[in-house]
């Protein structure tokens, strides 16, 4: 046997086990950074949660026994849901937020499909609607709070659908224009064929093919829908209209901060933020088949 032979099959050897364990570090540096980063974004939320069990007489006690609770106390909760109107905020919540979803995808969804298939000039209309999706929501605020005061409409939960469907349809159609885009054209051919008008192939072929991209619109319309505190603020003045996030501020800020009061509002938050939790994750399946469907053309 050949000594130098052997010799380059042993350095050779040796370089894959180097390469192997410098990839096995980098793997090993990259999981933990992503650990530590979900732990800074999660770690908010998860001490909203743990604190809103707590005693609502020692939420401000720095003792390092009193800083987690021994036992799940729902004292916050039944403070929260008896003395605020919690449960009118979030019925107005999900009122406007289930309005929002379901005018955005009766919008969205024709609308998607019509600049995935019409030939016309195109990238002009995509890049309006990305531009109005980027506009910071400061800006426009005044002017539509003005425009609906014109038109009656301040202080109105239809007002108040119709802004948050200004903001909901431009992203929902982007989305869904992209999904379009990777369904063959070839299926609605053939359904031409058979004798399907347009509206029986968008009913039966494209619809039920285009379910992930509208669960993720629909879920991203309800998720910011139900969020929104700047409209609501802005155009909801009564105080039995208010949503959720609204009238969690309205009540807590006009109150004497005290123990009872931040053990309310770490309960009152966690259970505003249950839905979208939910939601997000039930249909993350859809969410994320629907965002990336897109982005590989058929």
């Amino acid at each position: 046997m050949n000594p130098q032979g052997t010799s380059g099959t042993n350095e050779y050897s040796a370089s894959s086990f180097s390469w192997l364990g410098k990839g096995q570090f980098r793997t090993t540096i990259l999981t933990l950074v992503a650990l530590l980063a979900v732990f800074v974004i999660i770690f908010p939320f998860f001490w909203i949660v743990l604190c809103s069990f707590k005693d609502p007489e020692q939420f401000l006690s720095l003792g390092l026994k009193e800083s987690l609770p021994n036992t799940f106390n729902i004292n916050s909760y039944k403070l929260a849901l008896e003395r605020a109107n919690l449960s009118v905020w979030m019925l107005n919540s999900l009122i406007v937020a289930c309005a929002t979803t379901l005018l955005s995808l009766l919008v969205s969804t024709p609308a998607a499909f019509a600049l995935a298939r019409i030939r016309f000039r195109k990238k002009l209309f995509v890049l309006v609607l990305l531009i109005s999706y980027a506009i910071p929501s400061i800006l426009i605020v005044v002017p539509l709070f003005v425009l609906l005061a014109a038109l009656n409409l301040s202080n109105s939960y239809f007002g108040l659908i119709l802004v948050h469907a200004t903001l909901t349809i431009p992203f929902s159609t982007w989305v869904l224009q992209d999904f379009y885009h990777s369904i063959p054209p070839d299926l609605e051919e053939a359904a031409h064929m058979d004798g399907a008008n347009l509206y029986q192939v968008l009913r039966y072929v494209i619809l039920p093919l285009s379910i992930p991209g509208v669960l993720a619109a629909g879920v991203y319309s309800f998720i910011l829908s139900w969020n929104d505190f700047l409209f609501a603020l802005v155009i909801m003045n009564d105080a039995e209209m208010f949503t959720a996030p609204v009238g969690i501020h309205a009540y807590f800020t006009g109150r004497n901060i005290v123990e009872s009061v931040w053990a309310q509002l770490m309960a009152a938050t966690t259970i505003v933020s249950l839905p979208s939790v939910i939601l997000f994750g039930f249909f993350q399946r859809f969410l994320m088949s629907g965002f990336l469907s897109g982005a590989v053309k058929g």
